[in-house]
């Protein structure tokens, strides 16, 4: 995939974070488990993520400049939806 970026988010019980929301995700749409991480594979991109210590890492790649936008914005929402992460700002910084 050709459009990347990558966020970080702290958050006390991240690897707890990263477990719910692939098991959220994995409802709807084919996720990957893996011992470190977490793949979730949207139709438009994936976004792999993985958790350590206090640290959740976020990061999200695609084929297209709009569907990489699709895909942060996804992630970014669902992030936001934990409470100690609901006045968190989800800041991407994109790879060429």
């Amino acid at each position: 995939m050709k459009y990347l970026s990558n966020t970080q988010v702290s958050a006390e019980k991240s690897q707890r974070y990263i477990n719910s929301l692939g098991k959220h995700f994995a409802r709807k749409i084919p996720v990957d488990f893996e011992e470190n991480e977490i793949i979730i594979r949207f139709e438009m991109g994936i976004c792999t993520m993985s958790a350590a210590g206090e640290e959740m890492n976020f990061v999200c790649a695609a084929n297209s400049s709009d569907d990489l936008e699709i895909v942060k914005d996804v992630i970014g929402s669902h992030i936001i939806k934990y409470g100690e992460l609901k006045e968190v700002t989800v800041t991407w910084t994109d790879q060429t």
